[in-house]
C-alpha cells in the first residue's frame, strides 16, 4: 500500500517541471539611452527562474551599475505587468542590460514602459516585434510618462533602422522635433499615454492612436491652499515676486508665435493656458511649483519660436548668456540677504556649467541645431532666475565674510563627493566644486547638500514599506521650517505629492529639511563678529561686496570735499563783512 507521503511525493515530481515551465524563459529587446550627448541602444533581457528565497526577487546584474531611478521604474514595471497578466508573482526575475561602450552606469526611469510591455510579453508567451523602440515612464496605474533626451534616442533608434519610435505624449518642441526626424529618416513617431496601447501594438499589431500637435490643454489643478505661504510671518511669501517675474518672462515669448490658423494657432493657445494654470498654482501659495513650470515652459517655447521662424542661432544665443551673466549685480553679501545672493550664485553657475557642455565646434544640421538652442536655454533661463533673484534680495543687514562658510562647504564637499551616482547629482557636484574653487562657498554647501540629501533619501526611499513612506512624507510636511529656500522647496514636495508623485516628493522634502539644517549653519556665523577678512570672487559682471565699500568711501570723502570747500566760502563771506566799510565825505555848505 503506498503512504500518503509516496503519494505526495510522486504528485511533487509529477507537477515539478510544470512548476519549473511557469518560472523559466527569457526575453530581449532594445530600450534607447543617452550617453554623453548621443543617443545609444541598451540591449535589456529578463530571464524568469524559480524563487530561491520563498518569495519572488528582482535581481539586476552587477555590470553596468544601475541607478536607484532605473530600480524603482523596474519594480514599478514588472508590478504592473504582473497585475495587467492576471498573474501571481511567484517567480524570481534576473535583468541584465548589455550596454553601449560609452559607459558603465544605467539611471533613471526611462526604460519603464519598456519594462512592463517585455514582462507581459514574456508572462504571457507573446513575441514582440522587432521594429520599434520604446522609452516612456511608467507608473502603478499603466500611465507612460514624460523622459529626457527624446531627440537623441529617436534618432538612434532611426539610423538603426527601426521603424518606429514609441514615445510618450510629449510637449510642443518636442513634437515639432520629433516630426522633422520623420521627415528626415522616415521613422514613424507614435504617442502612447497607456502601457496597453503600447502592449497592444507590440504583440498584436493594434494602431496606437494618433495624437497630433492638437494636445489637449494641461488641466489646472484642484490645490487646497499651501497654508504656510499666506502666513504673514513666513519667508516664503517673499519669493512670490520671483515666481512672477519667470511666469510674465514666459507670457512675453507667446508674442513671437504668429497667431496664424492651425499648427501656431494650437501652439498658442497651449501656453496662454499655461500662463494661466501658472498663476493659479501660484495663487494657491505654490511659489516654486508655478514658477518651475514656468521655467520649463520658457525654455520649450522660446524654443518652438526659433523652430518656427527657422533662425535658431546657437552661437548668438550663447553670446546673449553670457551678456546675461555679465550684466547681474550682485548685491553685497549680508545676514539679511545671504539665502539670496546665494541662490543666485547657484544659478549663474548652472548656466556657465551647461555652456561648457555644448559644443558648438561642429557643424550640425538644423535639427541638431535646434537640440543645441533647446540646451542653451536652460542656461538662458537659469540667468534670467538668478538676475530676479538678485534683484528681489532684500536690503540692509551685517556685511558677512563668505570665507567664514569654508570649512561648512569642505565638510559637506566630503560627504557628497562618494555619494553622486546620477547624472543629476554628479552634475550637482561638479557645480558645487566649482563654487568652492571661486570662493563661493554657500553656493557650494547648497549643492553639496542637494547630492547628500537626494542620494541618501533614494536609498531610504526603497527601504520603507508604503505605511512608512506615507508616515515619513506627512511628518516632513508638517515640519516648520525658517529658510527661505528649505520653506520654498517643501512647498514644491507639497506640490509634488498633492500630484500623487510621492517618491519625488519625498526626496525633495528631505533636501528642504536638510537645507534648513545647513542654512542654521550658516546664519550662526552670519550674524557673528563685524566685517573682516577678504570678500568673494563675484559672478562676471556683478559687484562684490568690496567694490560697495569702496563706492561708499569715496562718496564720503566727496562728502568731507564738499562740507570743508562750503566752509571755506563761509568764513571768506564771513571775513567780508568785518572788514571797516569805507569812510565816506561829505562837503559841508559854506
Amino acid at each position: 500500500m503506498i503512504g500518503i507521503k509516496n503519494i505526495a511525493l510522486v504528485l511533487m515530481l509529477l507537477f515539478l517541471p510544470l512548476l519549473f515551465a511557469q518560472c523559466s524563459g527569457s526575453i530581449t529587446h532594445y530600450v534607447p539611452a543617452v550617453v554623453g550627448d548621443n543617443g545609444g541602444l541598451v540591449n535589456a533581457t529578463l530571464i524568469l527562474s524559480p524563487t530561491s528565497s520563498g518569495s519572488a526577487q528582482t535581481f539586476v546584474s552587477i555590470y553596468p551599475r544601475v541607478g536607484l531611478a532605473t530600480q524603482d521604474s523596474i519594480e514599478t514595471a514588472l508590478n504592473y505587468a504582473y497585475s495587467k497578466a492576471g498573474i501571481k508573482r511567484d517567480c524570481d526575475i534576473l535583468i541584465t542590460f548589455k550596454t553601449v561602450p560609452d559607459t558603465s552606469f544605467i539611471d533613471g526611469p526611462s526604460a519603464g514602459t519598456a519594462i512592463s510591455v517585455m514582462s507581459y510579453a514574456l508572462l504571457e508567451n507573446k513575441t514582440l516585434r522587432n521594429d520599434a523602440i520604446i522609452t516612456g515612464t511608467v507608473d502603478q496605474n499603466g500611465n507612460v510618462g514624460p523622459v529626457g533626451g527624446l531627440y537623441e534616442k529617436a534618432k538612434k533608434s532611426a539610423q538603426s533602422g527601426n521603424k518606429y519610435f514609441i514615445t510618450p505624449i510629449e510637449n510642443f518642441y518636442e513634437l515639432l522635433m520629433l516630426n522633422q526626424l520623420e521627415k528626415d529618416f522616415g521613422i514613424k513617431i507614435l504617442q502612447a499615454q497607456k502601457v496597453d496601447e503600447v502592449i497592444g501594438f507590440m504583440t498584436a499589431g493594434v494602431p496606437i492612436p494618433d495624437h497630433s500637435l492638437s494636445a489637449k490643454n494641461r488641466p489646472i489643478p484642484e490645490l487646497l491652499p499651501y497654508s504656510k505661504s499666506f502666513d504673514n510671518q513666513s519667508i516664503i511669501s517673499k519669493f512670490s515676486p520671483v515666481s512672477k517675474d519667470m511666469i510674465d518672462l514666459e507670457a512675453s515669448v507667446i508674442s513671437s508665435i504668429p497667431d496664424n490658423p492651425g499648427q501656431d494657432s494650437v501652439i498658442r493657445s497651449y501656453f496662454q493656458n499655461e500662463v494661466k494654470r501658472q498663476s493659479a498654482i501660484l495663487n494657491k501659495g505654490y511659489v516654486f511649483s508655478s514658477a518651475n513650470e514656468a521655467f520649463m515652459n520658457y525654455i520649450d517655447l522660446s524654443t518652438v519660436s526659433v523652430i518656427l521662424s527657422g533662425n535658431g542661432d546657437p552661437s548668438k544665443k550663447k553670446s546673449d548668456i553670457q551678456n546675461c551673466l555679465s550684466s547681474i549685480k550682485r548685491p553685497g553679501l549680508t545676514d539679511r540677504n545671504f539665502e539670496w545672493v546665494v541662490g543666485s550664485d547657484l544659478r549663474s553657475i548652472w548656466a556657465e556649467q551647461k555652456m561648457s557642455q555644448i559644443n558648438l565646434s561642429n557643424n550640425p544640421i538644423m535639427d541638431e541645431k535646434y537640440a543645441q538652442f533647446n540646451e542653451l536655454m536652460f542656461a538662458d533661463a537659469w540667468c534670467h532666475v538668478a538676475k530676479s533673484i538678485s534683484f528681489r534680495a532684500p536690503g540692509g543687514g551685517n556685511p558677512i565674510d563668505e570665507a567664514s562658510w569654508k570649512p561648512i562647504a569642505s565638510t559637506y564637499l566630503s560627504k557628497a563627493r562618494p555619494l553622486a551616482s546620477s547624472d543629476d547629482t554628479r552634475n550637482k557636484l561638479q557645480s558645487a566644486q566649482v563654487s568652492f574653487d571661486r570662493g563661493l562657498y554657500g553656493a557650494a554647501i547648497y549643492d553639496s547638500q542637494y547630492v547628500i540629501s537626494m542620494e541618501n533619501s533614494s536609498a531610504r526611499w526603497s527601504t520603507l514599506a508604503a505605511s512608512e513612506r506615507e508616515k515619513e512624507i506627512k511628518s516632513l510636511l508638517d515640519q516648520n521650517l525658517t529658510s527661505l529656500w528649505g520653506s520654498v522647496y517643501q512647498s514644491q514636495g507639497a506640490f509634488l505629492y498633492s500630484q500623487n508623485d510621492s517618491a519625488s516628493a519625498y526626496r525633495l522634502l528631505s533636501f528642504a529639511k536638510n537645507l534648513d539644517l545647513a542654512n542654521s549653519e550658516m546664519a550662526s556665523l552670519a550674524g557673528a563678529a563685524p566685517f573682516e577678512g577678504t570678500f568673494v570672487q563675484p559672478t562676471p559682471g556683478g559687484s562684490s561686496p568690496a567694490d560697495n565699500y569702496l563706492i561708499i568711501l569715496i562718496l564720503i570723502a566727496a562728502a568731507i570735499i564738499f562740507l570743508l570747500i562750503v566752509l571755506l566760502i563761509v568764513r571768506l563771506i564771513s571775513n567780508d563783512n568785518k572788514r571797516p566799510s569805507p569812510r565816506r565825505y561829505t562837503r559841508t555848505k559854506k
